[in-house]
Parts: C-alpha cells; sequence; structure tokens
C-alpha cells in the first residue's frame, strides 16, 4: 500500500528513540528526577562507592536504585531476596521501600564492599530488615527443595554473573510467588564484550554474538511462559519478571 512503511523500517525508526542515546540527556533524568529524591543516606552510600570502591563500574546507578524503590512500593512487598551486594546501593534502597517488619534475605558469596556499605545502612536504621548469608546459588536450591519457601518472596533481585543468572532462574521462579517480581540487573552490558552488539542477519559480517552469557540468558527468559517480561533501559539494562503461574 503507497505511503506505508515495511514493519523493519518502523522498528529501525522506533530503535533509534528507544534508548538514552546523549549523556545530557541522562545527566538531566539524574539531576531533574533521581538526585533531588534520593535520601542522605543514599547519597552517602553512592559518593562513598564512587569514592573508595574499586569496583564502582559495577555497582548499580542511582536510576536503577530509585526505579526498584519504585517497585517494591507498587507491589507492597514485605519480604524480599537479593543475590549479590555489590556497593549495598540496591540493598539499602530495598530497605529503604518494603515496611518496618520486612526483611531481606542478602546471599552473596563474600561481604564484598560489607565495610564500605553496612555503616551506612546501620546508620540509616535499616540493619534490622537484613538477613545476611555468605553462601551461592547452593541455599538457593536448598531452598528450591522445602515447599515452605515456595511463593515466600514477594520481590528478588539478582547482581550476578549471566551463566549462573540461568541457573538461578530454574529455582528463584519457585521462590517468588505469583505476581510478584524478580528483577535481574546489568541485561543489556555485554560480560565479555561491554556494551551488547547485536547486528542483523544480513549484516556483511555476519556476526551475531550468541555466544555471550547475557545474549543467552536474555533469550532464555524471554521465552519463559511462566513470566511476564520488561527489560528497561536504566542503568546498564533491568529485566524485570513478573511470575503468573
Amino acid at each position: 500500500m503507497a505511503g506505508t512503511r515495511g514493519i523493519h523500517e518502523e522498528n529501525e525508526e522506533i530503535g533509534t528513540k528507544s534508548l538514552l542515546q546523549s549523556d545530557h540527556i541522562y545527566q538531566y533524568v539524574l539531576e531533574t528526577s533521581v538526585y533531588p529524591r534520593e535520601t542522605e543516606s543514599m547519597k552517602e552510600l553512592r559518593n562513598k562507592t564512587e569514592t573508595h570502591s574499586s569496583r564502582s563500574y559495577k555497582t548499580s546507578s542511582a536510576d536503577v536504585g530509585q526505579f526498584l524503590n519504585m517497585i517494591l512500593k507498587l507491589i507492597n512487598a514485605k519480604n524480599t531476596m537479593q543475590i549479590g551486594i555489590q556497593s549495598g546501593y540496591v540493598l539499602l534502597s530495598t530497605a529503604l521501600a518494603i515496611p518496618n517488619d520486612g526483611k531481606i534475605l542478602c546471599i552473596d558469596y563474600g561481604h564484598g564492599n560489607y565495610q564500605l556499605y553496612f555503616p551506612v545502612i546501620e546508620k540509616a536504621g535499616m540493619a534490622h530488615k537484613i538477613d545476611y548469608n555468605e553462601s551461592s546459588i547452593s541455599l538457593v536450591l536448598k531452598m528450591s527443595k522445602d515447599e515452605k519457601h515456595h511463593g515466600a518472596f514477594d520481590f528478588i533481585y539478582v547482581d550476578a554473573h549471566k551463566t549462573t543468572c540461568s541457573e538461578y532462574h530454574k529455582t528463584l521462579i519457585e521462590l517468588v510467588r505469583i505476581g510478584g517480581v524478580i528483577v535481574y540487573d546489568k541485561t543489556l552490558l555485554s560480560e565479555t564484550l561491554g556494551t551488547l552488539r547485536i547486528v542483523s542477519d544480513n549484516d556483511a559480517s555476519g556476526i551475531r554474538y550468541y555466544g555471550d552469557p547475557v545474549l543467552l540468558f536474555n533469550e532464555k527468559v524471554a521465552s519463559d511462559p511462566r513470566v511476564e517480561i520488561c527489560q528497561v533501559p536504566v542503568g546498564i539494562g533491568v529485566t524485570l519478571c513478573r511470575r503468573i503461574r
């Protein structure tokens, strides 16, 4: 039909407008709606991380913290889990969002930046909400075998290597309640190549990076009929999975 563009052409145009491709716009978002609403404790932790942590480039950004804080409140989350602590920024954001009798089960291989973030969490009066476990996927597997934990969590946040995330997803889906949310962080950042690079099938290079664990994980979650998903370009990519069955 005359004047009607092909689907491929239309999708290409949408793609050029769907991500924040300007540092100036991103800074505008931070300065307009993120930083002014950031609590003093969140700001203190962010500044400490940026100044003292050698792994600050791997920590969640302020806009991710704000976004997850909103999600937690929208679903009235109370019983939560976090896998991978990093700087503690999301941990503090979660603690501030859930009610006073809410709980966060924290699972991490090691304390990491524990000495950096935990004093700030204590100062904010949030330490009583946190149950810290220096463990790994073995604890999650153990919990999944006990029916009392099935559907026990309203919200689960995962910041782990995407190869591991694929294993986590098999069991976490049983632990989150129907209507609950699992969030995977850093799903638009290649763990082997930096920024994800997707090329079309007819690209002259013929390269498609499906060997990358992030891409493999994204495809696996997207095809899971037990969840509704939404990939959000905040930070370096966040994937929300809402359990529907």
